[in-house]
């Protein structure tokens, strides 16, 4: 009897482990005032850069999209750090894909751990050119799994 609690005082806590820095992070609050300075360049849908081999890449953020999106609690800061209204970091990139690839490295910032053996394998092809997290769930519009993929992902 007492190895069965054992058991599960383990997998009870096991459990709690996995939710607190989920908690963490989906509890802050945004700034109304802070979100608006990004969107005052990025909410425009014409706002684009053109990288190093021609390719237009559109900056555009959706507010609506991004409001409704499971990464809506956040600030832009929460992903994008050492950006400012002053400063952006002089990046300079090749073509779309080094820009997505780029991208999804943010996303490893709070998603240490992957969901699947599927998210683990993907993870490790991205170096050989597979798959990254924001080709299946987009990057600003991303949607509870009971919803599939996001709007702005690439299928």
């Amino acid at each position: 009897m007492l190895s069965r609690l054992n058991y599960l005082f383990r997998f009870v806590i096991l459990i709690f482990s996995l939710f607190v820095p989920l908690q963490s992070t989906a509890t802050q609050s945004t700034s109304p005032d802070k979100v608006q300075i990004c969107l005052g360049c990025h909410g425009n849908k014409d706002f684009s850069v053109e990288l190093k081999n021609g390719e237009k890449l559109s900056l555009f953020v959706n507010e609506d999209s991004h409001k409704n999106s499971v990464h809506g609690v956040l600030e832009c800061s929460g992903c994008h750090s050492g950006f400012s209204a002053e400063k952006h970091p002089g990046r300079v990139l090749k073509n779309k894909r080094e820009y997505t690839v780029s991208g999804s490295e943010l996303c490893r910032d709070c998603h240490i751990k992957f969901k699947s053996a599927l998210h683990s394998k993907m993870a490790d092809m991205a170096k050989k050119g597979g798959k990254v997290c924001v080709d299946c769930h987009g990057a600003h519009s991303v949607q509870p799994v009971s919803k599939a993929v996001s709007k702005d992902s690439e299928y």
